[in-house]
C-alpha cells in the first residue's frame, strides 16, 4: 500500500517493488492514487505538481507495463463548504480536491492486503482520517507479515492503539521503501565501503 506526497520518488520505487519480484499487488492512495488515476483518465483536471505531465506519463508506462498490479480508488472523499462528500470517481468534478479514500475502495483494499500501508488519506482534517485509519486496521488484522512505515503514519498507529499488532513500525518512510525494493540505500554502502577501506589498511 502506498501513497505520500514524494511522486517521483514513489514511481521509481513501484517500478523497482514490480521488477524486483517485492511486489504482487500496489495499491494505491494519496496524491500518488490522483497521479494514477489522471493517467487512466479518470480524474480530467491537471493536479497541480512539478512536472506533471512527465510524471503522468511515467504512471501510464507502468499501468501499460504491468495492467494486472495497480488497485486505484473506485470512490473517494472530497471537502465540500467543511463536509466530508463521499463520491465515486466517475463523478469527480473538475474543481474538487481529493481528501481521502470512499468505503467501497477501503472495503476492495483491505480484501486485498497482504503488507504495510503508509499515509492513505489527508489525516490532519479529523473528517478525512476514514482512509488511514480504516486501512491501518486492515494491515494490523492481517495475518500477513506487516510493516508500517513513516513518522507521521507511526504517530497515526500509537493513537490507535494499533502498533503492537504490526510486525515492525518505522518512522523511516522513503528510506524503507527503497530498502523494500532490494537496492542498496546509499547510507548502508558509504559504510560498507568505509569498512572495506578500513580493513585493507
Amino acid at each position: 500500500v502506498l501513497g505520500g506526497s514524494k511522486v517521483p520518488d514513489r514511481l521509481e520505487a513501484i517500478r523497482l517493488l514490480i521488477q524486483n519480484g517485492r511486489a504482487d499487488h500496489v495499491l494505491l492512495t494519496g496524491l500518488i492514487a490522483n497521479v494514477f488515476m489522471r493517467a487512466q483518465a479518470r480524474i480530467k483536471s491537471p493536479l497541480g505538481i512539478k512536472r506533471e505531465d512527465e510524471v503522468v506519463a511515467k504512471a501510464h508506462a507502468l499501468i501499460g507495463e504491468y495492467p494486472d498490479v495497480f488497485a486505484t480508488p473506485v470512490d473517494i472523499a472530497i471537502d465540500k463548504d467543511g463536509e466530508r462528500v463521499e463520491m465515486d470517481v466517475r463523478e469527480i468534478a473538475k474543481t474538487d480536491k481529493i481528501y481521502d479514500l470512499g468505503p467501497k475502495t477501503v472495503e476492495y483494499y483491505s480484501k486485498l492486503i497482504a503488507g504495510a500501508g503508509t499515509v492513505a488519506g489527508y489525516f490532519e482534517k479529523e473528517n478525512f482520517s476514514f482512509g488511514t485509519k480504516a486501512l491501518l486496521n486492515s494491515v494490523a488484522n492481517s495475518m500477513a507479515t506487516t510493516i508500517v512505515s513513516g513518522g507521521h503514519l507511526t504517530s497515526v498507529l500509537k493513537r490507535l492503539g494499533l502498533a503492537e499488532k504490526i510486525n515492525h513500525v518505522s518512522t523511516a518512510g522513503g528510506a524503507l521503501v527503497l530498502y523494500l525494493t532490494g537496492e542498496k540505500l546509499p547510507m548502508i554502502k558509504a559504510l560498507e565501503d568505509a569498512a572495506k577501506k578500513y580493513r585493507s589498511k
